[in-house]
């Protein structure tokens, strides 16, 4: 019967449906919502998606028992990092990926799963190469050299050392 117990999930069980259960979010979600963010590309999307990212942040350190479903991990934080590179914001939007990016590396030194690399490294360095506002070029270069300090899986390639040679030229 379509005005039924069944029709709004109350007993479907019994009716062969899938009963409804309350769904905890979890970094998974809070990522989709971020990349939703970050690819929609309106004004103050990258601002947006930062904010679900300082949420699933506090969602997780909040817990005393820090549950690993909450975890912010490499992909939420990159997302964060493309949003604000992407934003064609200037200098603001790069300081913004640069914090970011900060953000990530804090986190990584307690959870590997935060770890940034090669990729992270270069969204920022071309934001700051992209800006070319004073004081950018050195910008990119000092995230290059943040690079070369770092683990393997983060050390520059052709790519990030042309957009720095770029930010100089």
């Amino acid at each position: 019967e379509a005005g039924g117990a069944a029709a709004d999930g109350e007993g479907a069980a019994e009716g062969g449906g899938v009963p409804r259960r309350p769904v905890a979010p979890n970094t998974i979600h809070y990522s989709a919502v971020m990349n939703a963010w970050a690819k929609s590309r309106t004004d103050g999307s990258a601002g947006r998606a930062e904010a679900v990212l300082d949420a699933l942040e506090h969602a997780h350190d909040s817990r005393p028992d820090r549950p690993a479903e909450l975890r912010p991990n490499k992909i939420s934080y990159g997302t964060v990092i493309k949003a604000w590179a992407t934003s064609r914001g200037g200098g603001g939007a790069a300081e913004r990926a640069s914090r970011v990016l900060q953000r990530m590396e804090e986190r990584a030194g307690d959870d590997p799963s935060a770890r940034p690399d090669a990729v992270d490294y270069g969204i920022v360095i071309t934001a700051w190469a992209r800006c070319r506002e004073r004081g950018s070029a050195q910008r990119a270069q000092n995230i290059l050299d943040r690079m070369e300090r770092a683990e393997a899986s983060a050390r520059p390639g052709a790519a990030a050392f042309g957009a720095v040679i770029d930010a100089w030229a």
